[in-house]
């Protein structure tokens, strides 16, 4: 009996053999139908200082530009090419990162609303162009 069982569980493991390592390459010259995910893909559109300036308390954000100077402790003034806003950058979000206002880089970060003005506090910084 404990032989049979071990024999259809072989043949049933090498039923699912064709399936496994179907993941890879789906472009021109594939042949095969292969894993992965296939679902919508959600296109950033991207956010500049002026969109940013006039989004809800909150709103997630991802700008490209540079920082042109320092203004507080942590406070920063950042430039696209449609303006410039404050941003808010901790200690630890920095990572190590040395930039100076040539490098382009690319905040990710929430919209923070005050009273007379709107700020960005950023979570993570990665430079594009030094």
């Amino acid at each position: 009996m404990k032989k049979s069982y071990l024999i259809g569980i072989a043949c049933f493991g090498l039923l699912l053999l064709p399936a496994y390592g179907q993941e890879g390459f789906t472009g021109p010259g594939s042949n095969s139908v292969q894993g992965g995910f296939t679902g919508p893909v959600n296109q950033y559109q991207g956010i500049t200082v002026q969109d940013a300036q006039n989004l809800y308390d909150d709103a997630r954000v991802v700008l490209q530009g540079f920082i042109i100077r320092a203004v507080g402790k942590e406070e920063y003034i950042f430039q696209d090419g449609t303006g410039e806003i404050t941003v808010e950058i901790e200690r630890k979000h920095w990572r190590g990162l040395s930039i100076n206002e040539t490098d382009r880089i690319e905040i990710r970060g929430k919209v923070d609303k005050e009273r007379s003005r709107t700020k960005i506090e950023v979570k993570s910084i990665t430079v594009l162009i030094r």
